[in-house]
């Protein structure tokens, strides 16, 4: 996406960062796209683990909300040397959400692990990169462009955690909620066969 909007003659940095950092009309175009994203996987995720009581989906759900409510107010770049407590907080909700996915039976953890080591990249150039430019000392001319390839290491592996995770949000969400609607169709057409006298099918006494 970020080449495309590069190759088509759009900013695609500025689409990356936050719209009240640019002015130019494809800004924060990513940037949006993500929050929306994780806002849905948010959504699904505490709409199921409600549902069905799910812990491992609701610690998801928490982490994904926090992550998206975050995005959209820029809350940790307000806090300046506090966002390390921050990202801290971040860690140890993801650690949970890997640790109780892991122990629960037929899920796949690897989408956690995934994102974790995207937004891990990601906070690690956040954090560093402009400290490290500074330390530098380049010249003025080409500071600039070394700050714009620090946007792109740090809002790239961000997006595509973001898109690894509200996926796996958004799965969770159809598959289980697939799974139980099945089973339901399945033990109402159950019920209207015994009504009608018709035996059960082989298998169909497990529904």
């Amino acid at each position: 996406m970020v080449i495309g909007l590069y190759l088509i003659g759009f900013d695609a940095v500025a689409a990356l960062r936050d719209r009240s950092l640019s002015e130019v009309p494809e800004a924060g175009l990513i940037s949006y796209m993500g929050i929306f994203l994780m806002g849905v996987g948010a959504a699904a995720a505490s709409f199921e683990a409600v549902r069905t009581d799910d812990l491992p989906l609701g610690a998801l759900a928490l982490f994904c909300w926090l992550f998206s409510i975050d995005d959209a107010f820029l809350i940790h770049e307000a806090l300046g040397a506090w966002e390390v407590v921050f990202f801290a907080v971040y860690g140890l909700l993801a650690a949970i959400a890997l640790f109780l996915l892991s122990k629960s039976e037929g899920r796949l953890s690897w989408p956690i692990l995934v994102a974790i080591a995207a937004f891990t990249f990601s906070v690690s150039v956040d954090v560093s990169w402009d400290r490290a430019i500074g330390y530098l000392q380049l010249p003025s001319e080409s500071e600039n462009f070394y700050y714009r390839v620090g946007y792109v290491l740090e809002d790239v592996p961000r997006f595509g955690g973001i898109f690894v995770l509200s996926s796996c949000a958004i799965g969770e969400f159809v598959v289980r909620g697939h799974g139980i609607l099945r089973h339901r169709v399945d033990g109402h057409r159950l019920a209207a066969d015994r009504a009608r006298g018709k035996p059960p099918a082989p298998g169909d006494d497990a529904a």
